[in-house]
Parts: C-alpha cells; sequence; structure tokens
C-alpha cells in the first residue's frame, strides 16, 4: 500500500513544485485605488496580501488520504458480497 502511494505522489509532488504549487506563496488583490500620491508621486491603491505555506507533507496526507478511503471502500464491498454469496449456498 505504501508503495503504491508513493509511486502515486512522487510524480505529482515534482509535478506541482514545478508550477509553485509547493512552498510558499503571496498573493496581494488590489481592494480599490485612492486619491493619494505616494512619496515619489505614484499612484497608490488599497489592497491585502494573503500569505501561504504549502507543505509536502500536507499534500501526501491529503492525497493519502483519498486512496485509503477508495481502499477501505472496495474491501468492505468485496467482504460484503463474499458473505452474501456464501450465505445463499
Amino acid at each position: 500500500m505504501l508503495t503504491i502511494i508513493l509511486l502515486i505522489n512522487i510524480p505529482n509532488s515534482v509535478f506541482l513544485a514545478k508550477r509553485e504549487l509547493i512552498g510558499r506563496q503571496e498573493r496581494i488583490e488590489k481592494i480599490s485605488k485612492v486619491n493619494i500620491k505616494g512619496a515619489k508621486g505614484e499612484d497608490l491603491y488599497l489592497a491585502h496580501k494573503t500569505s501561504a505555506l504549502f507543505l509536502f507533507f500536507n499534500y501526501i496526507i491529503g492525497y493519502s488520504l483519498w486512496i485509503f478511503l477508495v481502499f477501505i471502500i472496495v474491501t468492505q464491498v468485496l467482504k460484503y458480497r463474499f458473505k452474501k454469496q456464501a450465505n445463499s449456498k
């Protein structure tokens, strides 16, 4: 099971790292323009900054959870079918 998780997660983590989806991200969203000029005459605007840190560990845990849930559901369905088939004989 661990091998399957690693085989799926390692290529995906490289894909995410190249697109900067793992690591520190900062984003500035402009809210509105203001009528005041900066010290050097530059235009100013009101904005807010959002910072986030995405870790590889968080990615593996989140992604692996779905694989684990599917595995549990499939095994439970198979157990139920085998029990039903055994009881019908």
